[in-house]
């Protein structure tokens, strides 16, 4: 949809914002199969393993997914297995209009407390199956008992107020796939 929509060059021309990304799987896609720079915006930790296992497995190579795949990533070749993915960047926080017009602004002297405090917010919600329940006793990193999120997958997350600030500047397009 989104190759056939804006085209590959349009996409590349900046960065893509992938808000309520959960997991992070459409934004690693969209970094290691079409080589687009894109960011996961979601107060939820990533969620790569699977996705990675895949990519390891070779399930993204041409001689598995044949020429239709090939045309629409083009980031991918054969042997790209061998090949060490990338992980999308995560802006760690719950996202909305005020939100893009702050980080895009960004002359705000108060900005960079409130980035902590929103980075401090998403950290102290608790994501079940049902969804999201706040916590009581405050913050703690995601990362409970059978979790699948890895430390490696932390160190993607956006923590500076200019990277931010660039990231949301540099914006081409904001995605947000979720039907609701």
């Amino acid at each position: 949809f989104l190759m056939k929509t804006y085209g590959l060059e349009y996409l590349k021309e900046g960065v893509v914002l992938d808000v309520a990304g959960g997991k992070g799987e459409l934004s690693w896609e969209l970094l290691n199969l079409m080589d687009v720079d894109s960011v996961v915006v979601d107060p939820r930790p990533l969620t790569l393993n699977p996705i990675a296992r895949k990519w390891k497995q070779g399930m993204f190579e041409p001689t598995r997914t044949g020429p239709v795949f090939s045309r629409w990533f083009p980031a991918c070749e054969e042997g790209c297995k061998s090949r060490v993915p990338k992980r999308p960047r995560h802006l760690r926080c719950f996202f909305d209009a005020d939100s893009f017009d702050r980080l895009a602004r960004g002359s705000d002297k108060s900005l960079d407390k409130w980035l902590d405090a929103e980075r401090t917010r998403a950290k102290a919600v608790q994501w079940t199956t049902k969804g999201l329940e706040h916590e009581e006793e405050g913050p703690r990193e995601h990362g409970s008992k059978g979790s699948e999120v890895i430390e490696e997958e932390c160190s993607s997350e956006v923590t500076e107020l200019d990277v931010a600030t660039s990231l949301v500047r540099r914006c081409r397009l904001v995605l947000g796939m979720h039907p609701d």
